[in-house]
C-alpha cells in the first residue's frame, strides 16, 4: 500500500513539472513570435529564368519590411506570383537569422514557354491545319500556357466547333520539342455534323407543328443545299436558342403576352443524329386595356394615341406595343421626341395585368426634360478631306434642335461621299449648359484613288474580248492643280472626281476623261461633269457606211471613223423627293470620215466633218439599296435629247435652204461649203425601268423594259422615215456588252443578224423596244456584304423597228438562259451566262443546237 501511494506521489510530481516546463517554453516562443519579423534577405531559387527585381516587382515584398505572426503578407506573396501565370510551382520559405529578423527563400518553377501552337484537323485520314484558329488561340492565351489554361483551349476550341455543328469534338494535346522550341499540339477529331433528325412540340394548341416548323426554318439552323432537296438541320444551340425565342415572340404577337418556349429533352437517335422536343406552355390570351399618357405636356395625347396606333380591346400585341413606343428606329413615340430635340426623354411602359377579364392596362410615364439645341459641329478623322466637304452635306446645322431623323439624312449623304469606310456620331454634353450639345461627327477615310479593270469575250472566240480600263480619283482637289506645294502625292480633298477611261477591242478604241465638282458652289448642291471622249473604229469590207445607207465599204475604202465628244453636264437632286436626280447636258459631238473619201454622200464629194450640238435632259431615280443583289426597290430613267432645232428656225440660213429641201437627208448645211461639214437635226427620247420584288427568303425576280424613238424636227421630203436618220445615230440591238449609247444589248443575238426570225435591220432602227424577267437565288452572302454569289436565270426579248408602230407589235426576238455571279468587293463582278436565242433559226432540235451562245465578263464596281 506504501509502495503504491509512493508512486502515485512520483507520478504527480513528474506531471507538474513537466506542465512548469511546457508553461515557460510557451510563454518563451510567445514572446518571441507574437512580435512582427524583419526582412533581412530575400533570394530567388529553384528553376526560374526571371531576375529577382521583376519578381519582387510582381509579388510586391522587399527588404526591410516587416512580416507580421499570422503571415498574412506571405499569402499574398503567393498569391500574386499565381495570377502572374508565369509559374508552375510556387514556395516560399523562412529562416530564422536571429530574434525577430529573417531571410526569405522564394523557390520558383517556371511554366513551359510555348513558341507555336498548333492545331490540328483530322479528316478522311489527313491532317490539316488550321492556321486562322491557331493564330487566334495564341494571341489570346500568349507564350506562357499552364495545364488550366490547355484545359480553357480544349473548350474554346470544342465550342468553336459545336457552332458549326460538331457536337461530338474529340481533342488531344502534346507538347514537343522541336528543334528548341516547344509547340503545343491539338489534334481534332471533330467527328460528323449532328443533324436534328426528329422535332416534337408539346403543348402548343394555337399555332400547329407545320407553321412552328416554318418559323424554325428561316433561321441559319438550316443550310438549304440548291441540289439536295432535304434540308440539312444542324444542332447548334445558338441557334436553337434563337428559334425559341422567335416562336415565343410569334405567340406574344398574338396576345399570348406570358408564353413561355423552352428545350424540354434532347436525345440520340440510332443514326448519331439527334431529337430534340420543344415545350411550350402557352397561357391566356390578353387584350389591352385602357391606355393613359402620364407626364407629356409638349406633345398632345391626340398625338402619341396616333403614334401609338393600338385601340381598347385590340390584342395585346406586346412586340409592336413596345416597338411603337420605345423603337428609336422606328416611328415611335420615343423617335418622336428625339426629332422634337428631347434627348433626354424617358419612357417608361408599365403593365397592369387583370387576370379576371384577360386584359393589360397601360401607364406609360413620359419625362420629357427641356428640348436640347445644337452649339458646335465637329468632324474627327478626316486628315485628307475638307471639314467642309462633309459640314456642305449635313441635314443639321448649329442652333438648331437636334432631329434623329435629320442625324440619319446626314449619316446617309456622308455615306454617299463613298470617301469613308467607317462614319459615326458623338453627343457631347456640354457642361455647363444641359440644354447644348456637340455634335461630332468621326470619320475614317479610304484610299479613293483606284484602278479598274474589265473584260470578257462573247461566244466561242477569243478574238472577240473586250476589255475596259479606269483610273479613278475621287477625292481631287482642282482649284490646288496648279499649286505645286499641295500634291501630296496628288492635290486631294475638295471632293472633286476625275475619271480617266478606255475601251479597247479588236477594231475599235476610245480614250476619254471625266471632270466631276460635285458642289459647284459651296451652298448650292449642283454639280458640274465636264467630259470629252475621243474614239476610233475600224470599218471593213462590206461594213455599212455610217451616214450612208446605199452604200457598202469595199477592200479599196476600208478607213478609221474618229469621233471626238464634248459634254457639260448639270446634276441636281430633288430633296423633295428622295433618290430623285435631274440632269441636264450640254454636248457637242464631231465625226469625221478620211478626206480622200471619193464617196458622193448627201450629193457632195469627199464631205468629212460631221457635226452635232444636242440637248439633253434625264430624270433618275434609284430606289434600291444600290448593292450589287438588291432585293427590292426600282430604278426609273427618263431621257430626252434634242439637236438644235435647226430648221425651225431656219431663216438664219435661208441662202441654203433650196439645197437643204434637195437633200435626202435631214442635214441642214450652216457653213461655207468648202469647209467640208454637214450638221445634224433630230430628237431623240429613251424610258427604262426595272422593278425588284423578294420572291422567298434569297429567291428574288427582276421585272424590267426599255424603249426608244428617235425622230427628225422637219420631214419636207418623200424619202422613207427610215433614211432620214444617218445611221451612226441608229438604234442598234444585240450582244453582251453596251458599246453606245445607242446600242442595246440583247443576250443570245448579234448585231446584226439575218439569221434571227424577226430580222433586225442591219442599217439600225429609228424605234427599239426591250423587255426581260429574271429570277435571282442568292446562294450565300459574307456577313459584310464584301463576297456575295447568286444564280440566275432570264428570258429576254426586243426588236429594233423605224415606226411608232412597232413598239406595240408582238414581234421581237426571245432568248432564255442562265449564269452565274461572283461578287467580291475589292475585285467586282464575274459572271457567266449561257443564252439560247429561241427565234434564231436553225434546222436542229433544242438538244443539238449549237446556237447555245456563252458569255463570261469581269467588271470591277465601285
Amino acid at each position: 500500500m506504501k509502495k503504491n501511494f509512493f508512486l502515485y506521489y512520483i507520478f504527480c510530481v513528474l506531471i507538474s513539472l513537466n506542465y512548469s516546463h511546457s508553461k515557460n517554453y510557451k510563454n518563451t516562443v510567445n514572446n518571441q513570435d507574437n512580435h512582427d519579423m524583419i526582412i533581412n534577405n530575400i533570394y530567388i531559387i529553384g528553376n526560374t529564368k526571371y531576375d529577382k527585381n521583376f519578381i519582387l516587382n510582381i509579388s510586391k515584398i522587399n527588404v526591410g519590411e516587416s512580416i507580421d505572426y499570422y503571415e498574412i503578407k506571405i499569402n499574398n506573396v503567393v498569391n500574386r506570383l499565381w495570377k502572374s501565370n508565369l509559374f508552375k510551382n510556387i514556395s516560399v520559405y523562412k529562416k530564422v537569422k536571429y530574434k525577430n529578423v529573417i531571410d526569405l527563400f522564394i523557390k520558383l518553377e517556371d511554366l513551359m514557354e510555348i513558341h507555336e501552337i498548333c492545331i490540328e484537323e483530322e479528316e478522311y485520314g489527313n491532317i490539316i491545319i488550321d492556321k486562322q484558329l491557331s493564330s487566334f488561340i495564341k494571341d489570346k492565351y500568349g507564350d506562357i500556357i499552364s495545364e488550366f489554361n490547355i484545359q480553357d483551349i480544349k473548350n474554346e476550341i470544342k465550342n468553336f466547333y459545336k457552332k458549326k455543328g460538331f457536337n461530338e469534338v474529340k481533342i488531344d494535346s502534346k507538347i514537343n520539342n522541336e528543334k528548341g522550341k516547344f509547340i503545343l499540339h491539338f489534334l481534332i477529331n471533330k467527328g460528323k455534323k449532328i443533324e436534328i433528325e426528329e422535332f416534337i412540340f408539346e403543348g402548343n394548341n394555337i399555332i400547329n407543328d407545320k407553321d412552328l416548323f416554318s418559323l424554325l426554318k428561316n433561321d441559319k439552323l438550316f443550310l438549304i443545299s440548291t441540289i439536295i432537296e432535304k434540308p440539312i438541320r444542324l444542332f447548334i444551340r445558338d441557334s436553337i436558342d434563337k428559334n425559341l425565342e422567335k416562336i415565343k415572340k410569334k405567340y406574344q404577337s398574338l396576345g399570348f403576352r406570358f408564353a413561355k418556349v423552352f428545350l424540354d429533352y434532347v436525345w440520340k437517335k440510332k443514326s448519331g443524329n439527334y431529337g430534340i422536343k420543344i415545350r411550350i406552355i402557352e397561357g391566356k390570351k390578353y387584350y389591352l386595356g385602357d391606355v393613359k399618357f402620364i407626364g407629356n405636356s409638349y406633345v398632345k395625347d391626340k398625338d402619341l394615341k396616333k403614334i401609338f396606333s393600338y385601340n381598347k380591346e385590340d390584342i395585346y400585341n406586346v412586340i409592336k406595343i413596345q416597338k411603337n413606343i420605345v423603337d428609336p428606329s422606328y416611328h415611335s413615340i420615343f423617335n418622336h421626341y428625339l426629332n422634337l430635340g428631347h434627348i433626354f426623354v424617358s419612357i417608361v411602359p408599365i403593365e397592369e395585368v387583370i387576370k379576371e377579364n384577360n386584359k393589360i392596362n397601360l401607364k406609360i410615364i413620359i419625362k420629357e426634360k427641356l428640348p436640347v439645341y445644337i452649339k458646335n459641329i465637329k468632324i474627327v478623322g478626316n486628315n485628307i478631306t475638307k471639314d467642309y466637304v462633309i459640314k456642305r452635306v449635313l441635314k443639321i446645322h448649329t442652333g438648331e434642335l437636334f432631329s434623329i431623323e435629320k442625324i440619319k439624312e446626314s449619316m446617309h449623304n456622308i455615306e454617299k461621299l463613298f470617301l469613308f469606310e467607317k462614319i459615326f456620331f458623338k453627343i457631347i454634353i456640354d457642361s455647363n449648359d444641359n440644354n447644348y450639345i456637340d455634335i461630332e461627327w468621326n470619320v475614317k477615310e479610304k484610299n479613293n484613288n483606284d484602278f479598274q479593270i474589265s473584260g470578257g469575250f462573247n461566244g466561242y472566240n477569243i478574238k472577240k474580248f473586250y476589255g475596259n480600263l479606269k483610273m479613278i480619283f475621287n477625292n481631287l482637289s482642282i482649284k490646288n492643280i496648279p499649286r505645286y506645294k499641295s500634291w501630296d502625292p496628288i492635290p486631294q480633298g475638295d471632293g472633286d472626281k476625275l475619271i480617266i477611261f478606255s475601251n479597247l477591242e479588236k477594231d475599235f478604241k476610245s480614250i476619254g476623261v471625266s471632270l466631276v465638282k460635285p458642289w459647284i458652289y459651296i451652298n448650292d448642291s449642283t454639280s458640274l461633269k465636264i467630259e470629252n471622249d475621243f474614239s476610233i473604229k475600224k470599218l471593213f469590207n462590206n461594213d455599212n457606211h455610217p451616214f450612208d445607207d446605199n452604200y457598202l465599204i469595199n477592200k479599196n475604202d476600208e478607213f478609221l471613223l474618229k469621233k471626238i465628244k464634248n459634254s457639260l453636264e448639270l446634276k441636281k437632286e430633288i430633296s423633295v423627293y428622295p433618290n430623285l436626280k435631274v440632269v441636264t447636258s450640254i454636248n457637242r459631238e464631231k465625226i469625221v470620215t478620211p478626206k480622200d473619201t471619193d464617196r458622193s454622200i448627201y450629193g457632195k464629194k469627199g464631205i468629212f466633218n460631221f457635226k452635232n450640238l444636242y440637248y439633253l435632259f434625264s430624270i433618275n431615280r434609284n430606289l434600291t439599296n444600290k448593292e450589287s443583289f438588291p432585293f427590292k426597290g426600282s430604278i426609273f430613267n427618263l431621257e430626252i435629247m434634242s439637236s438644235f432645232p435647226y430648221n425651225i428656225i431656219g431663216n438664219i440660213y435661208e441662202k441654203n435652204k433650196k439645197e437643204l429641201n434637195s437633200s435626202n437627208f435631214s442635214i441642214t448645211k450652216i457653213i461655207p461649203k468648202e469647209k467640208k461639214t454637214i450638221v445634224m437635226n433630230y430628237f431623240k427620247f429613251k424610258l427604262s425601268g426595272n422593278w425588284y420584288k423578294k420572291i422567298y427568303r434569297n429567291l428574288v425576280m427582276n421585272l424590267g423594259g426599255e424603249m426608244g424613238h428617235i425622230g427628225l424636227f422637219n420631214d419636207n421630203t418623200d424619202e422613207s422615215f427610215m433614211k432620214k436618220i444617218p445611221p451612226v445615230h441608229r438604234f442598234r440591238m444585240g450582244g453582251y456588252e453596251k458599246k453606245s449609247e445607242n446600242h442595246i444589248p440583247l443576250k443570245g443575238y448579234s448585231f446584226s443578224d439575218n439569221f434571227s426570225t424577226y430580222k433586225m435591220s442591219k442599217y439600225g432602227g429609228t424605234t427599239y423596244k426591250k423587255i426581260f424577267m429574271e429570277i435571282r437565288y442568292l446562294i450565300n452572302k459574307s456577313y459584310n456584304n464584301r463576297i456575295k454569289s447568286w444564280f440566275t436565270t432570264f428570258i429576254e426579248g426586243g426588236n429594233i423597228g423605224n415606226s411608232y408602230k412597232s413598239l406595240i407589235s408582238k414581234k421581237i426576238n426571245k432568248t432564255i438562259g442562265f449564269g452565274f455571279r461572283f461578287f467580291c468587293k475589292p475585285i467586282g463582278l464575274f459572271g457567266l451566262d449561257l443564252s439560247y436565242p429561241i427565234d434564231y433559226m436553225e434546222n436542229k432540235n433544242f438538244l443539238e443546237s449549237t446556237k447555245w451562245k456563252s458569255n463570261f465578263f469581269i467588271t470591277k464596281n465601285n
